[in-house]
C-alpha cells in the first residue's frame, strides 16, 4: 500500500488594480550606430526632463535603450540604423487617475512626435501578497485533493513530505489583476 499520495492543487486570488501603468516609444534614425543611439537617448533624456519638470517621479519612470538595428537596402547593404528608446511610467491609482493617465500621455507625446503610447495597463503595488494568498488557496485545495484520495483507502493524510510550486499568471482585466498559481505537493499517508 502507498505510503504518499501526490496531488497538484490550484489557487486564484483577485485583487483592484492600484497602479496604472503607460508604455511608449521612440525610433530614431540615424546613418551611424552612434549617431543612432545618441539621437535615441536624447529623446529619452528629453522625456525624462519633461516628466520631472511635471512633478513624476523618477522611481515611477523607467526608460530602456534597445541596442541600434541596421536598416538595410534590397542588396543587403547596410543605410542606416534604427534604434528605440521605451518609456514605462507608473502612476499610483487614486481618485482622478483618468485625468493623470491623460496628462501623462500628453506629457510622452509632446516631448518628440515620433513618441507614441503603446498601450495603458493596470498592476498592483504588492504582488507578493496576492501572490501569497494564490499559494495559500492552491495548497488548500491540493490539501483538500489529497484528503479525498486517502479516506477511501482507509489513511489519513500525514505531514507535507515535498511541495513545488508551478505556473503563476496574472490577467489584467477591468481594472483588476488575477494571479494563479499552482503547487504540485506530495503528502505521506498515515
Amino acid at each position: 500500500m502507498a505510503d504518499k499520495v501526490t496531488v497538484a492543487g490550484r489557487g486564484t486570488a483577485e485583487a483592484v488594480a492600484d497602479l496604472v501603468v503607460i508604455r511608449g516609444a521612440d525610433t530614431a534614425r540615424a546613418k551611424t550606430a552612434t549617431e543612432t543611439v545618441s539621437a535615441a537617448h536624447a529623446v529619452g533624456e528629453k522625456l525624462r526632463t519633461a516628466l520631472r519638470e511635471q512633478r513624476v517621479a523618477d522611481r515611477a519612470i523607467e526608460i530602456v535603450s534597445q541596442p541600434p538595428q541596421n536598416d538595410c537596402d534590397s542588396t543587403g547593404a547596410t543605410v542606416s540604423h534604427h534604434a528605440e528608446e521605451s518609456v514605462s511610467v507608473t502612476v499610483r491609482q487614486a481618485g482622478g487617475v483618468t485625468e493623470e493617465v491623460e496628462r501623462i500621455v500628453k506629457i510622452i507625446e509632446s516631448v518628440d512626435e515620433r513618441f507614441l503610447v503603446r498601450d495603458v495597463g493596470f498592476d498592483v503595488a504588492d504582488r507578493a501578497s496576492l501572490r501569497a494568498e494564490a499559494h495559500r488557496a492552491a495548497l488548500a485545495d491540493a490539501r483538500a485533493q489529497a484528503v479525498q484520495y486517502a479516506k477511501p483507502a482507509g489513511r489519513e493524510l500525514g505531514s507535507l513530505a515535498s511541495s513545488v510550486d508551478g505556473d503563476e499568471t496574472s490577467e489584467n482585466s477591468s481594472g483588476k489583476i488575477e494571479m494563479s498559481v499552482t503547487v504540485n505537493v506530495v503528502y505521506n499517508l498515515r
